[in-house]
């Protein structure tokens, strides 16, 4: 993790946990698959804002029509989650940053934890970001679990577990973080907001715990932290 000087104002990340709308990037018909996976999960939880699928192999979802690419999008996007193969990562990003979407979570494993090729990777996704302002979360990670909002990548839960709480989580686990909610939940335990930080290329664990400390629904903060 890079080093920061605790003094520093964190990012505001308002529009990462609660956004507006959303755009799910490599959704298919498969429910099993991370895309698939992850739209049918946001619209079981049934997500406040607008959401728009990305698909090159869908038209339409759920009677949702499907779109090619961000670019085609007429609204403003506030969040993407990319749930693409590694190699197809770059390319997204260099879409949503021409779209001027802020924040993009990288649901894609193949980066820096699997060696020099995918560090060199996620160095090249990483300047895309830079050059247009826009933060990723990731990549690597599971996304996020924002009760308030009825916005849930993470893990299923009952809809008792999904009421709004006082408890805010990260973990750069992505099984760390599926078992925390899963297991506090079933304990009684509710989420504010939680993040499954994954590589923390950009974001990292001190930007999260900032924007925690200043959230007025956050009484308790943890995180599970490798490294």
């Amino acid at each position: 993790m890079k080093e920061k000087d605790w003094t520093d104002e964190g990012p505001d990340l308002n529009l990462l946990f609660r956004p507006r709308s959303l755009a799910i990037i490599g959704v298919s018909q498969d429910p099993t698959k991370g895309g698939g996976f992850i739209w049918w999960r946001v619209q079981k939880q049934g997500y406040r804002g607008k959401k728009y699928p990305i698909s090159r192999s869908c038209t339409e979802l759920d009677g949702v029509p499907c779109y090619r690419s961000v670019a085609d999008i007429d609204d403003p996007i506030d969040l993407a989650i990319a749930a693409v193969p590694a190699a197809a990562v770059e390319s997204v990003l260099i879409d949503c940053a021409r779209k001027g979407i802020k924040f993009v979570i990288i649901h894609s494993a193949g980066f820096a934890e699997l060696g020099e090729e995918g560090r060199a990777l996620q160095e090249r996704v990483l300047k895309v970001a830079r050059n247009s302002e826009m933060r990723v979360v990731g990549p690597n990670c599971m996304g996020i679990f924002c009760p308030d909002v009825r916005l849930n990548t993470i893990v299923e839960l009952e809809e008792a577990d999904t009421k709004p709480g006082s408890i805010a989580f990260c973990g750069q686990s992505g099984w760390a973080t599926e078992h925390f909610i899963a297991g506090g939940s079933a304990r009684g335990l509710r989420f504010s907001t939680v993040i499954s930080s994954g590589n923390q290329a950009d974001l990292d664990l001190l930007d999260y715990v900032s924007y925690f400390g200043g959230a007025p629904s956050t009484r308790v903060i943890c995180a599970y932290t490798e490294g």
